[in-house]
């Protein structure tokens, strides 16, 4: 974990020079290979710190942090602390690091509140990422403000996102032309935005299609064009879009069930410190066994979940989840009686 740090901190003060670093610069001060270094600028990136390459079609690379991406750090209290990149650098990997780590969760989520409360009390706008269950990556926050996105936009992506935020504020119908995740084509449709909201570093948008009668999730980046129109809508009776993305395992758009699975006595201790934010039940069996019960909408979620812990957890219900991880797990151990 240090030894990540202390290579990700000389390429930060590298790329973070007038004259940026190429990837000799980056491969002499960190005794990486290219390949290391490129996944080092891609862990930059994810601690908020994107990079651009200031010789874009030239033979030889050059990269450059993002300018003003460093700054747009919520639990940054007031300048008068002087926090510098290095500062900035290391909390956030150690935030990122600490919030994967069984039991870290809640202290860190503790610590980054002091932090923004300071900025706080002398009026600092503040704009926290609540902690995802799941970590870092699982963070899932509603947006309301385009300069709080640390994710390089396109020109469009920005457009888009500008239209969407000011539309679901004013209640306002929109005209969308949607790219399908599966086939690619381009439909044009109405539609009611309702609240846009970033997850896992991508951005959505919860939004009512009339034309369906239902309410569905589009993924930013596959709006190809965006229109207001002056029509209004009223957004669904009960529609709570923080409660949708409460979902320990995913985004809520289905139906709701729950979930019943049985964890090891080995495994039970770290399914018990980790911080369910009430959305879950615990009981210890006789035999040092955890009965843990959730209510969830994202089958495929949990699905993945728990299939990571191997033989240490067992799907008790619903049965047709059972059904599909038993199959699953069938087909994985398949692969290995197939391939020497």
């Amino acid at each position: 974990m240090y030894k990540s740090l202390a290579q990700i901190l000389s390429a930060a003060r590298l790329i973070a020079r007038p004259q940026g670093a190429g990837y000799k610069d980056l491969i002499d001060a960190t005794g990486l290979s290219r390949r290391s270094v490129q996944r080092l600028l891609g862990a930059l990136e994810d601690l908020g710190y994107p990079t651009y390459n200031m010789n874009e079609g030239q033979r030889e690379s050059r990269f450059r942090i993002v300018e003003g991406r460093e700054s747009l750090k919520w639990w940054m209290p007031p300048l008068s602390l002087s926090f510098d990149l290095e500062d900035r650098v290391i909390l956030d990997y150690l935030f990122s690091s600490g919030e994967a780590s069984p039991g870290l969760e809640v202290p860190i989520a503790k610590l980054r509140k002091k932090l923004g409360l300071i900025g706080a009390s002398v009026g600092y706008a503040l704009e926290p990422l609540p902690p995802g269950v799941g970590g870092s990556s699982g963070r899932r926050r509603i947006l309301h403000r385009a300069d709080v996105i640390a994710k390089p936009l396109s020109q469009a992506g920005v457009n888009a996102l500008t239209v969407l935020l000011d539309a679901a504020d004013k209640h306002r119908v929109c005209v969308v032309s949607y790219a399908s995740r599966e086939s690619g084509e381009v439909k044009t449709y109405r539609i009611h935005p309702l609240a846009l909201f970033e997850s896992e570093g991508a951005l959505y948008v919860f939004v009512e299609v009339p034309y369906y009668g239902s309410i569905r999730i589009l993924a930013l980046e596959r709006i190809r064009e965006v229109e207001a129109t002056e029509d209004d809508f009223t957004p669904p009776e009960g529609f709570d879009a923080e409660a949708r993305l409460s979902d320990p395992f995913g985004i809520i758009v289905d139906e709701p069930f729950r979930a019943k699975i049985r964890f090891s006595e080995e495994q039970a201790p770290y399914i018990e410190e980790r911080d369910w934010q009430g959305h879950a039940s615990l009981a210890k069996d006789s035999d040092g066994s955890l009965l843990f019960e959730i209510e969830t909408s994202s089958a495929f979620g949990i699905k993945r979940w728990v299939m990571g812990f191997g033989a240490d957890a067992e799907v008790l219900g619903p049965e047709w989840l059972r059904k599909e991880v038993a199959k699953e797990l069938a087909a994985a151990a398949a692969l290995y009686v197939k391939r020497p």
